[in-house]
């Protein structure tokens, strides 16, 4: 493999990594590795990688509200989480006629 390929090859598997979010997988499981410290890590970490993660982030914000739902949107578009805002959820409670949404509207 001469330089070229070489440098081709490493920007490819840099891509892939990036892509499939390898290395955040690797320093997850690192870091429950060292947390938990179980007696068998290997199946520990099978056993993990089983396990679908929920990944939940809370931002609150003491910007205006329109600057502040414009970074929710782009961290959440950024870390592929799903958005919700508190206006658009207790709006749709309100719509639906909910028990919480009967008390938003009072």
């Amino acid at each position: 493999m001469n330089k070229k390929e070489k440098v081709l090859y490493e920007l490819k598997l840099a891509e892939y990594l990036e892509k499939n979010k390898v290395q955040d997988t690797f320093h997850y499981l690192f870091k429950q590795l060292c947390l938990n410290k179980p007696d068998d890590p290997l199946n520990f970490l099978i056993n993990e990688l089983r396990t679908k993660r929920k990944k939940r982030l809370i931002f609150i914000s003491s910007f205006s509200k329109s600057f502040g739902e414009k970074i929710a949107a782009s961290l959440s578009a950024r870390l592929n989480f799903k958005h919700i805002s508190y206006q658009s959820f207790v709006k749709k409670e309100v719509l639906d006629g909910s028990d919480s949404g009967k008390k938003f509207a009072n």
